[in-house]
């Protein structure tokens, strides 16, 4: 297959590449060469491999080549952007792709933590890393939703076809008895982008056309016979005018609803009149299959029952999986989608306005039956393992993504074989509160000067010091303890999370306590400093040829200096030794950390399914897995849910209109009071002009006429409103000055 041609400097790349290798195979070939009776001469050796005579001869002494002298300049070392890419990879398989800033930040702090001492990273650095390592590139993204990255895992796609093969495979459902069925949306205009010519130079290249973004849905049916049911178009409105539906290939049948899209007696009338009539000879009384994905609008109690009455069972796919679970949106929708563009294109260049609702149905009718041919449809089925039955059609690389967010996720990046079966012990083994006490840290038969049992039980691939044969020590196993091997494997368990639980760092990952933001997290360990003395490597350069004439003076010489170059180099091994294995086991404790939050977040997801269940927002068991909905059970429960619905709408409604009632009845009551503190203040007024008339023609006090007396507020709420709970009081604030010239007005009469 063609693809994009390479540029001159991968070109460059490649070929430097390929002659390191040519060469490299030289010098171990020259090396075997000169161990001949009669090798060749170096001049007609290097003739014969086709490499240069001055650089084998330069290798083969144990000088450097030019890519191992390059690869010291750069910042990272090799092994480490090995790491780095092996990090990229991981991560793009779990859908989580790292922009190049991320990268270069993350290769910054591996710089800051590994060689502090050399400069930052630069801003040319990820272009250069890309150039090193063609297994990875940068390119576009396609969203992926994170719900259905998290709900296509293993746990899912293992119970979905569990169902299948209990409810489907063993009943012999035949394949023109199995129906597929699932909505697109379509658009009238040409929305989507195109390849097309334009001017050198400009930016964008711009193409008229409509932009009609309106929704018109289609109801899409397909059988695993590879035969596709006549489809439904629902228009937006409350009509369809017969000029809509004139021109119709497909034999489409029409709805209408408010907004274009299904509702649940669309797809009542769906199954009563499309589905059931043209489904009911093939099936000849056997019982039908229809794949339906979870929308609310499909499970009513009066599909379901229609479906039972007719024996129809309907299978609900797994919330968020019909990505990869669900054939027509794994093959069919994409070509119909091509199709349909290729039709507005042609219509839009041919009659140069864009799309009317009388053109739609014609257009989709052509599209759709260039698009469900039978080897279309057929492999709708076939791809997603519904039929023909198969179990491994959904890959391990399609369930990546749910890695990420898995209570059994890995960090993304390779883990050696003995990390794994650590990593695999700590995440079966379960411990009891015994097991984690920090009192039993300790093997019963370790001594202060063995390694400590943590260590010992963390054993890594590493070089090996030479030892006098010994039957004491195991064969399998001489790097452990003799006395270690004594204990049962649960009891060296026990002390390995023993030791964890009685470190302040890393006790709560064998606890039974919360991660919290407070809790600490244990950094990776500095490692060894390895100030020691470097080996002379110039060494490796003595001839080994026998031929070669040495005196007794300089063969002692020499072989002094390899004694020490060699203890040198063995000192470094056993820092490097050390240093892999503190790595290793911090790998070990990372692993447990993000297994600890996985388990954190799985029972709070857990928690918040509870809480939902509680509130009946599901109607079955194991929320997130794929159903059979057609069950007496099921429509018993979704009966009861919708009766619930209405009773709790009902009460809603009585509550609304108490609440209404009682606003006007409070309305009302503060008219009314203002009403009669109007009075009140009126009838008062009077009371004052008469007293002071009465006063002024000699009466006395006592035989003056009474005050005029208001309701009190609190026995007009009750004669109104049947309650006091309006207002004790007698008076409002407003009323306060009233009473106080009142009394006033009495003292002045006294």
């Amino acid at each position: 297959m063609v693809g994009r041609p390479k540029s001159q400097n991968q070109k460059n790349r490649k070929a430097s590449t390929e002659n390191a290798m040519k060469m490299q195979a030289a010098v171990e070939a020259w090396k075997e060469e000169v161990k001949k009776s009669n090798p060749r001469s170096l001049r007609c050796f290097a003739a014969d491999m086709d490499v240069d005579r001055k650089t084998l001869k330069r290798q083969s002494e144990g000088g450097q080549s030019i890519q191992d002298f390059n690869s010291t300049k750069q910042t990272l070392t090799p092994a480490e952007e090995a790491t780095v890419a092996d990090w990229i990879t991981r991560s793009c398989e779990q859908a989580l792709p790292p922009t190049p800033a991320q990268i270069r930040a993350h290769a910054e702090y591996m710089r800051k933590t590994i060689h502090p001492q050399k400069k930052p990273i630069g801003t040319i650095w990820v272009n250069e890393f890309f150039a090193r390592h063609p297994e990875v590139s940068t390119g576009w993204i396609n969203s992926l939703d994170i719900q259905r990255a998290q709900a296509l895992n293993p746990v899912i796609v293992k119970s979905w076809f569990d169902l299948l093969e209990s409810e489907v495979v063993a009943k012999n459902v035949p394949a023109e008895c199995q129906w597929g069925m699932d909505e697109m949306n379509l658009q009238r205009g040409n929305l989507a982008t195109q390849r097309v010519a334009k001017v050198q130079g400009k930016k964008m290249a711009h193409k008229q056309g409509g932009a009609n973004k309106e929704m018109i849905t289609a109801i899409v049916t397909i059988g695993a016979n590879g035969e596709a049911l006549a489809p439904t178009l629902i228009f937006k409105g409350e009509r369809i005018y017969d000029r809509w539906i004139q021109d119709n290939p497909a034999n489409a049948t029409f709805v209408t609803s408010l907004n274009g899209w299904t509702d649940q007696e669309v797809c009542k009338e769906w199954l009563q009149d499309v589905f059931e009539p043209a489904t009911q000879e093939k099936a000849n009384g056997q019982l039908r299959v229809l794949y339906m994905d979870g929308h609310s609008s499909h499970f009513t109690t009066e599909i379901i029952d229609f479906a039972m009455a007719f024996n129809i069972m309907i299978v609900g796919y797994p919330p968020h999986c019909t990505h990869a679970l669900q054939g027509l949106d794994v093959v069919c929708f994409a070509k119909m989608k091509s199709e349909m563009k290729k039709e507005i294109n042609e219509f839009e260049a041919t009659h140069g306005h864009s799309v009317r609702k009388d053109d739609l149905t014609g257009m989709f009718g052509r599209a759709f039956l260039r698009s469900f041919d039978v080897d279309t449809v057929m492999a709708a089925f076939q791809k997603t393992g519904i039929y023909p039955f198969n179990r491994n059609a959904i890959t391990e690389e399609q369930m990546k993504p749910a890695e990420a967010t898995s209570v059994q996720g890995s960090f993304t990046f390779t883990q050696t074989s003995p990390i794994k079966a650590i990593i695999k012990s700590f995440r079966v083994y379960k411990p009891t509160r015994f097991d984690i006490s920090p009192s039993h840290a300790t093997s019963s038969t370790s001594t202060p000067d063995t390694p400590s049992d943590l260590q010992q039980l963390m054993v890594f691939p590493s070089y090996n010091e030479p030892q006098t044969p010994n039957h004491s020590r195991s064969r399998s196993h001489p790097d452990i303890d003799p006395a270690l091997l004594d204990d049962t494997p649960s009891k060296r368990m026990r002390i390995a999370f023993s030791s964890l639980s009685s470190t302040s760092s890393t006790s709560f990952l064998v606890s039974q306590t919360p991660y919290t933001s407070d809790t600490p997290f244990s950094h990776a360990p500095d490692k060894i400093p390895a100030d020691i003395q470097q080996p002379d490597w110039t060494l490796k350069k003595v001839s080994a040829n026998p031929r070669h004439y040495c005196n007794k003076e300089a063969m002692g010489k020499t072989i002094g200096d390899l004694t020490e170059a060699l203890g040198d180099a063995e000192l470094q091994v056993k820092v490097l030794k050390l240093n892999q294995e503190t790595m290793a086991a911090q790998a070990v404790i990372a692993d447990l950390h993000l297994q600890k939050m996985n388990q954190i977040i799985y029972s709070k997801e857990q928690e918040k399914i509870a809480k939902e269940h509680a509130n009946n927002k599901f109607v079955l068991p194991n929320p997130g897995h794929g159903h059979i909905w057609t069950k007496e059970a099921v429509a018993d429960t979704l009966k009861k849910k919708k009766e619930a619905k209405e009773k709790e709408a009902a009460e809603q409604a009585e509550r609304v209109r108490k609440r209404e009632e009682t606003s006007q009845k409070k309305a009302a009551l503060e008219l009314e009071w203002k009403n009669c503190r109007e009075e009140h203040k009126k009838a008062v007024e009077a009371w004052q002009e008469d007293c002071k008339k009465a006063c002024a023609a000699g009466i006395k006090t006592k035989d003056l006429p009474s005050k005029p007396k208001c309701i009190k507020k609190k026995a007009l709420t009750t004669l109104m409103m049947g309650t006091g709970d309006a207002g004790d009081e007698d008076v409002d604030d407003s009323d306060a000055g009233n009473v106080l010239e009142d009394e006033e007005v009495d003292a002045e009469f006294v």
